[in-house]
C-alpha cells in the first residue's frame, strides 16, 4: 500500500514538472529594446537632413534625403546602408562625407524639435517612396553651400563634377560623364586661382629736415 502511494506521488510530481516546463517554453520573452534596421535608417537619415539642411525649404531638405539614400544604393560611398554612408570615414585620412559627424554636434541632441520632426517626415518619404523630388536633380550625388565651403572644395566641385542646379543656399552636382564637355581648367575657375593680396600703397617719405641757418662771421672791432 505504501509502495503504491509513493508511486502515485512520483507520477504526480513528474507530471507537475512537465507542466511547468511547458509553461516556460511558451512564455513570450520580453521585447528587446534594440531598433530595427528600418528604424536605424530613419534615425540616421533624419539626423543628416536636420544637420545638413534644417532651415532650408521643403525641396532643399528632400534633396539632401534623396542624395543620401542614393549614395547607399551605389558603390563607392562607404557602405550599402544609410547609416554607413552618413558616418563613413573613408581612405587613409578618414575623410567624411558630412562634416557634422565629426564635430561636437554629433554627440549632442538636436535643439530644434520642430525641425527634427520635419526631418523625420522627409526621411520616411525618401526611404519608402524613392525617386527624386525634382527630375532636374535625378543624377545629383553631391552638394555644398558655396558661401560656407572652403575655396578648395568649391574648386574641386567645379573642376570634377557637373553643376545641376541651385536650391536656396546649396549648389547640386552630378558625376562627370564621357559625353560632357571638357571640364574647366583651374585657370578658368575663380575659386581655383590663388588669392592675391591687395597691394598696400607705399608709405609717404618723411619731410626733409629744415635747412640750417648760415653761420654768421664775427668781425673783430679794435
Amino acid at each position: 500500500m505504501h509502495a503504491l502511494k509513493d508511486w502515485v506521488i512520483r507520477v504526480f510530481c513528474f507530471i507537475f514538472i512537465l507542466i511547468l516546463a511547458s509553461l516556460q517554453l511558451h512564455t513570450p520573452s520580453p521585447p528587446q529594446q534594440t531598433l530595427s534596421l528600418a528604424e536605424k535608417e530613419i534615425t540616421c537619415l533624419k539626423r543628416n537632413i536636420y544637420e545638413e539642411s534644417r532651415g532650408e525649404g521643403k525641396l532643399g531638405q528632400q534633396l539632401v534625403a534623396y542624395i543620401t539614400v542614393q549614395r547607399s544604393l551605389e558603390p563607392g560611398y562607404g557602405g550599402n546602408t544609410v547609416c554607413d554612408v552618413v558616418y563613413a570615414q573613408m581612405g587613409v585620412y578618414k575623410a567624411v562625407q558630412f562634416s557634422w559627424t565629426t564635430s561636437t554636434t554629433a554627440k549632442s541632441a538636436p535643439r530644434d524639435p520642430v525641425a527634427y520632426e520635419l526631418a523625420q517626415r522627409y526621411a520616411v518619404e525618401a526611404l519608402t517612396k524613392g525617386g527624386s523630388p525634382d527630375p532636374r536633380f535625378t543624377h545629383a550625388r553631391f552638394y555644398l553651400n558655396p558661401r560656407d565651403a572652403d575655396r578648395s572644395n568649391v574648386c574641386k566641385f567645379k573642376k570634377n563634377y557637373v553643376h545641376v542646379g541651385d536650391v536656396e543656399s546649396h549648389s547640386f552636382y552630378r558625376l562627370r560623364q564621357k559625353y560632357d564637355p571638357a571640364p574647366l581648367t583651374e585657370v578658368q575657375i575663380r575659386e581655383c586661382r590663388p588669392v592675391r593680396m591687395a597691394s598696400t600703397p607705399p608709405l609717404p617719405l618723411p619731410p626733409p629736415p629744415p635747412p640750417k641757418p648760415p653761420k654768421m662771421k664775427l668781425h673783430r672791432v679794435d
